[in-house]
């Protein structure tokens, strides 16, 4: 060996007569100190060399692999700045496209008039320009109307009274004289509702459309109008407005799948918040809108959201900020953990018992809202993960809403419908009907998503480090949530601000620590049975000692309030009792928890609310009618009668059954189920109505309230629990997003609705149970 020259691997040096060269880190040798040594002549021996060599070698592999790493690294940055300005861009656009629309035509007036009818004289009325333009006369009629047609078809047409209306044009000559008089359109008439007087009859709204003959000139000097007369020996008073026009079929739905289309990509790759993309959709369906048609006025469109249900929501969500300031939440989470001893489908399986029955007498939308608090401590104080608890949850709980009318807003809408109430749709022939389906398909969701969840390992954790690293990250995004609403004027405002920041930064420095690689851990021997009852009662002892305080005095008095309010809920299935709707009953109980809790800070109460949830529903209730509008009703309508009357008689039940089933639950999965329900009872009813098929009314009901309720649980907007839910999960920094939720929902869906079918043909169409 060379004099001088002693290599220390284990040590930090390597020592020559010349130079003495640092080590790197791990005791290698830099590329400086390498060339150092090479450019020395000295005389190495053979060994020593070799050892050189190898220390060569690996620099150069980790200069290669740092190279890469860099290309890689601006490579990624190049592809996240493009789709950083696309995404602003694209939205953009969008907004221009709609803005530019609304800035260039007006809104529609939406002023109604008042008419009056008189015995044995007729009443003319001049129709707007605009009517020439779409070569159709279409108008709204609200008046003291027959809501179901149940003359017409039991053949007791003799009886009947009507309102006539006729399209006419009257030509004037050079002078302005009246020339000819002549019918443009067909005739239309409504029937009058004789069961009181007149002044008795609750008013009801009719859309009418007259196709104007093609025909029929159009000459500069004519002018168009409508002759209204009836023959009732009683004046009849109608309001009326030119506020509804109809779509080409053809560019309707074209427009309609665009907008869907835009919808679900926003939704699907997750490039905005699931609000804002509902808002931009929504604008962009009434921009398409007003394009085709005139524009309604701002008046028409708040018409078209489903208010009682958001304030139902809306008060819920303070009933709920309210009780979970009682402790009562964290103590249901020890408590259910205890009594499944740790054990995750012991937990889950008594959870999906108490939600099912939970949902079928207190809405589902109500007991996730209440419950999904509840299962986000739990999830945390055991190790699981809440997306997919929550998921599994969820779908149970659309699926036992079906148990009654009122586990869900699409079971309230078809049982409060009169011409169904009639025709023995109420509480008691509900659940006779709908109980052993909802039974059995509870049973195969629960056995179909347990083997799904243990082959895929989704439920649980796997790793205490990535649980770490959630909870900081979790921190983070919190403290800076909260960080963002406190003032930036104020001193005392600038000092808390300040003060939250910083925690942030700490937080964000320990997940950057917790982001470094960390020594792979050495395998475990595999837990005994002792040992998981030592960790559970460890585990349990520890949740007791911090999840246990209540407000007992505050838990009573939000106890009573929802005692009175499901109490209400209840006796409204009583026609006797049937006088304040499920909203007011929402509404009483939310002020009186106001008043009993004694809320001092309001303000922060109303920062609680899933503000985003009733947002995003409200721009989908006008989506949804803006697609309607656009002919997507009328389409579904089409095809459902057609198939059936092409159907050969013996087979018309089963198919009319399969179809209103499939169409209702595909619909409601990617539409939302409550304005898909709203335009399913028009063609149910219809169908029954129909005197070309004789086709029994309950069995179509029973079908339509299954689609629904098992539709819903196809997306995560098929229904309005699923959005509460996921508004609620948010708040709490856990996304369920579209394509976590859909991957499981959907094919849970499809064999909920195949269930469902063989049900509804075993007892329909085979037994004829109840087919009236």
């Amino acid at each position: 060996m060379a004099q001088g020259f002693t290599p220390q691997i284990s040590g930090a040096t390597l020592s020559t007569s010349q130079s003495r060269v640092e080590l790197g880190k791990h005791g290698g040798l830099t590329r400086e100190g390498l060339n150092e040594l090479l450019d020395e002549e000295l005389e190495l021996t053979r060994a020593q060399r070799k050892l050189l060599r190898h220390y060569g070698m690996k620099i150069n592999q980790k200069r290669k692999k740092r190279k890469q790493n860099e290309l890689d690294l601006q490579i990624n940055d190049i592809i996240e700045v493009k789709r950083e300005w696309a995404k602003p861009i694209g939205l953009f656009l969008v907004w221009f496209l709609f803005t530019l629309q609304f800035l260039i035509y007006r809104d529609l007036p939406n002023s109604q008039k008042l008419i009056a009818i008189l015995p044995n004289e007729t009443l003319e009325l001049i129709v707007p320009d605009i009517a020439d333009v779409t070569n159709t006369i279409s108008l709204s009629i609200i008046g003291p109307f027959l809501s179901d047609g149940d003359l017409r078809y039991t053949k007791r047409e003799s009886e009947a009274r009507f309102v006539y209306l006729q399209a006419m044009r009257t030509f004037y000559d050079e002078e302005g004289t009246p020339i000819i008089a002549v019918e443009i359109a067909n005739l239309w008439r409504e029937y009058i509702d004789l069961s009181k007087p007149i002044e008795m009859i609750s008013p009801d709204e009719r859309y009418v459309l007259l196709n104007v003959w093609k025909n029929i000139s159009k000459d500069e000097n004519s002018q168009v109008w409508l002759r209204l007369y009836t023959d009732l020996d009683v004046i009849v008073t109608l309001k009326y407005n030119y506020d509804w026009f109809p779509v080409p079929a053809s560019q309707g739905l074209l427009y309609a799948v665009l907008v869907l289309a835009l919808l679900y990509v926003l939704y699907i790759f997750e490039i905005t918040n699931p609000t804002i993309a509902s808002l931009i959709c929504s604008t962009f369906a009434l921009a398409i809108l007003s394009a085709l048609i005139p524009k309604p006025s701002f008046d028409t469109i708040m018409l078209w959201i489903d208010m009682p249900m958001l304030c139902l929501l809306f008060s819920l969500m303070l009933i709920v900020a309210i009780i979970s300031d009682s402790g009562v939440f964290d103590f249901a989470a020890v408590y259910a953990y205890q009594i499944s001893r740790g054990q995750i489908w012991r937990l889950i399986f008594y959870l999906c018992i108490c939600i099912s029955v939970m949902s079928a007498f207190l809405n589902n939308s109500t007991t996730m809202l209440l419950a999904t608090p509840i299962i986000i401590k739990l999830c945390e104080v055991s190790g699981y993960n809440p997306v997919y608890v929550l998921t599994y949850l969820l779908i149970c709980a659309n699926i036992g809403a079906a148990f009654t009318p009122l586990g869900s807003p699409p079971n309230i809408i078809i049982t409060t419908n009169q011409y169904l109430m009639r025709k023995g749709i109420v509480f008691s022939n509900f659940v006779l009907h709908l109980a052993p389906c909802t039974f059995l398909v509870l049973l195969q969701t629960h056995y179909q998503l347990r083997y799904y969840f243990r082959h895929t390992d989704l439920i649980g954790y796997k790793e205490s480090s990535i649980i770490r690293a959630e909870r900081i990250k979790r921190g983070i995004e919190r403290w800076s949530r909260a960080s963002s609403g406190v003032g930036n004027v104020l001193q005392d405002d600038k000092k808390v601000r300040d003060l939250m920041l910083r925690v942030v930064e700490t937080f964000r420095d320990e997940y950057i620590e917790d982001e470094q690689p960390q020594p792979q851990p050495q395998a475990q021997p595999k837990p005994t049975v002792a040992d998981s009852k030592f960790n559970f009662e460890k585990a349990l002892k520890m949740l007791k000692a911090h999840h246990t305080s209540i407000d007992k005095v505050l838990l009573i008095k939000s106890g009573t309030v929802l005692v009175f309010v499901i109490c209400i809920y209840l006796l409204g299935t009583y026609d006797y009792f049937n006088m304040v709707s499920y909203s007011w009953t929402a509404v009483l109980g939310a002020l009186l928890l106001l008043i009993l809790a004694e809320v001092k800070d309001f303000e922060a109460l109303l920062c609680r609310i899933e503000w985003s949830t009733l947002m995003f529903l409200s721009s989908f209730f006008v989506l949804i009618e803006v697609l309607s509008k656009m002919g997507f009703e009328h389409l579904l309508e089409g095809i459902v009668t057609k198939a059936i009357t092409n159907t050969p008689e013996r087979y018309q039940l089963l198919v009319a059954l399969m179809l209103v089933l499939w169409i209702t639950a595909l619909a409601s999965s990617f539409l939302n189920n409550n304005p898909v329900t709203q335009m399913m009872v028009r063609i149910v009813i219809s169908l029954g109505q129909n005197p070309n098929l004789t086709l029994p009314l309950q069995p179509l009901v029973w079908a339509l309230v299954l689609g629904a309720a098992f539709g819903g649980n196809g997306t995560i907007i098929g229904a309005s629990a699923n959005i509460v839910t996921a508004g609620v999960a948010n708040r709490h920094l856990y996304k369920l997003t579209f394509r976590s939720y859909f991957l499981i929902g959907f094919s849970t869906m499809l064999v909920n609705v195949l269930v469902a079918s063989l049900y509804l043909i075993l007892m329909h169409v085979v037994f004829k149970w109840g087919n009236k």
